[in-house]
C-alpha cells in the first residue's frame, strides 16, 4: 500500500444538482453529526450544475471562476468538493492541537477522500502519508463505517459495488521523525464486516514507510560484534512498508470444539497441522499467489526488541539481527505520542502481544557449532559476543533480495517455582491465544489487502521453546499450551523449531498429554470445556524448570 488516501470505487452514471444537495443533506445530517463534521459546503450555499470545481490551498478551498467557466462551457460534470473533519478522535489531530481536515471529491470516478494538504495548516507538518485516514477511524469506530456503507446506498440507488482501495498521491513524501501510521481497511468490496475482535481488541494499528524510519532511526548498536552485521545489513536504504499493531488480551471461550490428535495422514490436532523440525528459523519465503501466510515468533520481553543492541544473540535478538529494520520500528514507536503504540508486549500483568508485518530480513545469521569455521560451541547466546570479529563475518550471508517476515511477539511467563498453578497455565494460554488469533486476523487484513477478500489465509506458525530459555519455563507445558491456542484461533499449522533432543522430547509429550486428556473431558457436543482441559493439565503437576543464561 502506497499512500494513506482512500478511495470508495463506486459505479455510477452521473452527478448532478440533486446529487450534491442529497450528499451535502447525508453528510450534515444529525445522524452522522456525531462522527463528522462538514466544513464547507455550508448549508446556506446552493448547489447547482452552474458552480463547478473548487480547488484547494493549504488554507482552505477557494472556487476559481476562470475554471468554473471552462469547466461550464466544456459541458463537464460538476466538479463539487466536500471539506469536512473526523469527531472524537485523538489520532486526527496534529501535533500542535489543530484537527486535519478532509475533502469528499465526487468530481472524478471512483469518488476520493483525501487529505485538505500535505501539510497541517498551521504549523506546516508534514501529513498526507502518516496521518491516520478515514481507515483508521473506521477500523475503530463502527459507526463511520456504518456511515459510509449508508453513504454509499443512499448515494447510488444502483451501485454494483464499493471497494477500499489505496490512491498514489502526488503529495511530497514524509520525513517526520514522528511518523504516523493507518490503519488496513475496515470494509471490502464483498462488504465483509470486519471481525468484532478487531474493533475489540485491536489496541492499535500503524503503518511505517520503511526507508523513512530506516534512515531517521538507525539502529543503536553498542557490541562490537553486532556492529559487523549491522554494517552489513543496513547498507542500502529500506523498502516496504511495515504494519505494526498491538493487541489486548483476548477473552477465551467458556468450550472450544476441538478433536483428538490423529496421526494419519500427518499429525493432526482439531484441524490445525502439527509439525517439530530441526533448528532455528529460515524464513524461508512462500508463493505469493498462494494462500500461505507465514509468522515467525519472537521470545518477546516486555520491552519489545529492547535489547538488540548489546552482545547477547538470544533468539530476540539474533531476529532483529536478521531483520534490522525492526531496531528502527522499536524507536519509531518509542517516538509516537500515541500511549497505545508503544512497543511494550505486556501492560498491567497483562499480555499485549504485537504482530509485525513486512518486515525485509536481510541477512542470515548462521549459529550452529562448526569447528572449521571457528564457532566450535556455535553463535547463540553469549557466544556471539564472545567470537573474533572475522568469524561473525564468515557467519553472515546476505540475502539479496531480501525477503519478507511476519513477526509476533509475545511475553511469556517467568522465573516461577514448583508447579504450575491454575492461574499460570490460564494466563499461558490466553497469552498465546491472542497472539495467535492476532496473527490469524492480521493474515486476513493482509488477503484483503492483496485484493483476495473472499480467501480464507493459512496461517502456518513457526515458534518453538517459548518462555524456555532465559524465563525457566518447562518446555512441555509451554508447547502443549501453544498447541492448543492455536487450535482455539485457527491456526492452520503450527511449526515447532527444536535445538535439540530436549525440545523433540517435549513436542512429543505434549502431543502424548493431548491424546491423554482430551477425550475423557469432552462433552456430548464434542466441546471441551476450557476449565477442565487447564484442571486436567494442571493435575499433572509439571514443574517449572531453571533458567539456561540466555
Amino acid at each position: 500500500m502506497s499512500s494513506s488516501s482512500l478511495l470508495l470505487a463506486l459505479r455510477y452514471r452521473d452527478i448532478d444538482a440533486r446529487f450534491l444537495r442529497e450528499a451535502k443533506q447525508f453528510l450534515a445530517s444529525s445522524d452522522n453529526s456525531s462522527c463528522l463534521t462538514l466544513i464547507s459546503p455550508s448549508a446556506s450555499e446552493p448547489i447547482t450544475t452552474a458552480t463547478t470545481s473548487s480547488t484547494t490551498s493549504t488554507t482552505g478551498s477557494s472556487c476559481s471562476s476562470a475554471h468554473n467557466a471552462t469547466a461550464a462551457a466544456s459541458g463537464s460534470k460538476p466538479n463539487r468538493v466536500f471539506e469536512f473533519a473526523f469527531n472524537h478522535e485523538p489520532a486526527q489531530y496534529c501535533a500542535c492541537g489543530r484537527r486535519w481536515q478532509w475533502k469528499l471529491d465526487f468530481s472524478r470516478e471512483p469518488f476520493q477522500v483525501t487529505p485538505m494538504s500535505a501539510h497541517c495548516q498551521q504549523c506546516s507538518a508534514p501529513i498526507t502519508k502518516w496521518c491516520s485516514d478515514v481507515q483508521a477511524f473506521a477500523a475503530t469506530h463502527v459507526e463511520i463505517t456504518d456511515i459510509l456503507d449508508k453513504a454509499c446506498s443512499f448515494f447510488l440507488n444502483d451501485y454494483k459495488h464499493a471497494i477500499w482501495e489505496d490512491a498514489t498521491t502526488t503529495t511530497a513524501p514524509v520525513s517526520s521523525p514522528e511518523p504516523k501510521g493507518k490503519v488496513p481497511p475496515a470494509s471490502t468490496a464483498s462488504n465483509q464486516a470486519p471481525d468484532p475482535l478487531v474493533s475489540k481488541c485491536r489496541l492499535c494499528c500503524r503503518q511505517f514507510d520503511a526507508a523513512v524510519i530506516g534512515k531517521t532511526y538507525p539502529p543503536k548498536v553498542t557490541s562490537p560484534n553486532k556492529r559487523i552485521v549491522y554494517g552489513m545489513s543496513c547498507a542500502k536504504p529500506h523498502q516496504g512498508i511495515i504494519t505494526f499493531t498491538r493487541w489486548r488480551a483476548m477473552s477465551l471461550q467458556s468450550a472450544y470444539k476441538i478433536t483428538h490428535p490423529t496421526l494419519s495422514p500427518s499429525l493432526d490436532f482439531s484441524g490445525t497441522l502439527l509439525n517439530c523440525v530441526d533448528g532455528a528459523f529460515l524464513y524461508e519465503p512462500v508463493d505469493p499467489n498462494s494462500n500461505i501466510v507465514p509468522w515467525h515468533m519472537n521470545f518477546a520481553d516486555k520491552q519489545l526488541f529492547g535489547f538488540y543492541g548489546g552482545s547477547l544473540f538470544a533468539q530476540d535478538e539474533m531476529q532483529v539481527a536478521e531483520h534490522p529494520i525492526l531496531a528502527s520500528l522499536r524507536a519509531a514507536l518509542l517516538a509516537c505520542p500515541d500511549e497505545l503504540c508503544k512497543p511494550i508486549t505486556s501492560n498491567a500483568s497483562q499480555p499485549t502481544p504485537c504482530a509485525i508485518r513486512g518486515a525485509e530480513r536481510r541477512v542470515h545469521i548462521a549459529i550452529e557449532p562448526n569447528t572449521s569455521l571457528g564457532r566450535p560451541n556455535g553463535l547463540y547466546g553469549h557466544q556471539f559476543g564472545q567470537a573474533p570479529a572475522n568469524v561473525v563475518t564468515e557467519a553472515c550471508t546476505l540475502l539479496s533480495p531480501p525477503t519478507i517476515s511476519n513477526i509476533l511477539a509475545m511475553e511469556a511467563p517467568k522465573f516461577g517455582k514448583g508447579a504450575y498453578t491454575l492461574s499460570q497455565l490460564n494466563f499461558i494460554l490466553q497469552t498465546a491465544y491472542t497472539g495467535y488469533k492476532a496473527a490469524v486476523l492480521e493474515s486476513k487484513a493482509y488477503m484483503l489487502e492483496q485484493g483476495k477478500s473472499t480467501t480464507e489465509p493459512f496461517v502456518v506458525m513457526h515458534t518453538g521453546g517459548w518462555g524456555t530459555g532465559a524465563f525457566g519455563g518447562n518446555k512441555v507445558v509451554m508447547t502443549l499450551m501453544q498447541v492448543i491456542a492455536a487450535a482455539f484461533a485457527g491456526v492452520g499449522q503450527i511449526m515447532f523449531h527444536c535445538f535439540d533432543n530436549s525440545g523433540r522430547d517435549a513436542f512429543t509429550e505434549a502431543v502424548s498429554i493431548l491424546e491423554t486428556v482430551i477425550p475423557p473431558i469432552t462433552n456430548s457436543n464434542h466441546q471441551v470445556p476450557v476449565s477442565s482441559l487447564l484442571n486436567a493439565i494442571q493435575a499433572l503437576g509439571l514443574l517449572w524448570g531453571q533458567t539456561d543464561g540466555n
